[in-house]
């Protein structure tokens, strides 16, 4: 299924994020066994919120939903202060009582990355792929960490993130400068 892309304006952040849980609410009603994927970040905090309080309240049925992980930094655990995936885990996962049988971590600490994310690739594959990506646009217009230069029709794989992408990212950290930024 292809879809064309659309602009959707609206008044603020809230009504942003109403919006985004809306648009993945839609999915997940329609393909309640499909893949998603989904980003960390600040942006997506206040759609988690709203995707949490629907599951939570029954509105919502996550249970069968298989959740991809988009980003990870290479080399770090969930447990690791810079970990991604910590993130994700404390804005969605946790709060929305997400079976964690149910997502797909990003294989950051394998031993050799670039098979593991061609596995990764392969898992979301035998997934039936995605039906919904949730990505992030950073201020150097990288798309879900795909730096400027990358081509659309790239995979899961291991890329150097640029400076600017680093110096964001450095935001999430609370000690700062903050020397656990990959």
């Amino acid at each position: 299924m292809s879809v064309k892309p659309s602009i959707t304006v609206v008044s603020d952040y809230d009504a942003m994020s109403i919006a985004a849980a809306e648009r993945v609410a839609a999915v997940v009603q329609r393909y309640p066994d499909g893949a998603i994927t989904i980003p960390t970040g600040s942006t997506p905090v206040g759609m988690y919120t709203e995707l949490a309080r629907r599951i939570n309240a029954g509105e919502l049925d996550f249970s069968r939903v298989q959740i991809f992980c988009l980003d990870e930094y290479l080399g770090v655990t969930p447990d690791d202060a810079a970990a991604l995936t910590k993130l994700l885990l404390r804005d969605f996962l946790i709060p929305a009582n997400i079976n964690l049988d149910n997502v797909h971590f990003i294989p950051s600490t394998a031993d050799d990355p670039d098979q593991a994310a061609k596995d990764y690739e392969a898992e979301i594959v035998a997934a039936g792929g995605l039906k919904l990506a949730v990505i992030g646009l950073g201020p150097n217009g990288h798309i879900g960490f795909n730096e400027p230069g990358s081509s659309a029709e790239t995979r899961t794989r291991v890329v150097d993130l640029t400076r600017e992408s680093r110096d964001q990212n450095a935001a999430y950290y609370e000690v700062q400068p903050s020397p656990n930024v990959p």
